[in-house]
């Protein structure tokens, strides 16, 4: 799935995994739906980082998904969403779930480091940002929110714990088959 971001990757790749109308549920802005909105983003991610190289760190697959761990590597050479190029090398970490039906991918859902990349390019949060401290603070208070609630208690810690198998067991499962 992420190859299709390698520079390296071959011509017309997007065209064989996504399917034409792939809903992108994290969407860059002015992306456009579909295929066309993938290819249009890999696209600007090519112009922006020409040395664009990624690395699949984990893939776990089970029925029709896959979440998958990956690092990008590259050269920040092009104008991204208002940075000017700072021909630095970037490295970029994300996570993509995807959801596959009839052998392409028909929901993306990606989150990568943002943030990371940014500041490894050097762009500068704009006038009046919180410094560190404020982040730190509006982080805690947005984790011990969540602890607090109780309307989804299949999400609580305990009840992910009692769930959940032991690592050893986790290692030992299999997918019901196999997502190319």
């Amino acid at each position: 799935m992420c190859g299709v971001w390698d520079v390296d990757a071959p011509e017309g790749l997007a065209d064989e995994i996504y399917a034409p109308d792939v809903v992108d549920h994290n969407p860059q802005p002015g992306q456009e739906p579909g295929r066309d909105g993938e290819k249009q983003v890999i696209a600007l991610y090519h112009a922006v980082f020409p040395d664009l190289h990624l690395t699949l760190e984990d893939i776990v697959a089970y029925e029709d998904r896959a979440a998958v761990r990956w690092t990008a590597a590259g050269t920040h050479d092009g104008d991204q969403l208002g940075v000017p190029a700072a021909h630095r090398q970037v490295r970029l970490t994300g996570i993509d779930i995807i959801r596959v039906a009839d052998g392409r991918i028909v929901e993306r859902w990606a989150e990568l480091s943002g943030l990371e990349m940014m500041q490894q390019i050097g762009a500068r949060p704009r006038e009046g940002a919180m410094g560190a401290a404020e982040d730190v603070a509006l982080v805690r208070r947005g984790y011990e929110a969540m602890r607090a609630r109780t309307a989804c208690p299949e999400f609580s810690s305990q009840r992910l714990a009692e769930q959940s198998p032991s690592v050893p067991e986790a290692l030992s499962m299999r997918p019901s088959r196999a997502i190319r």
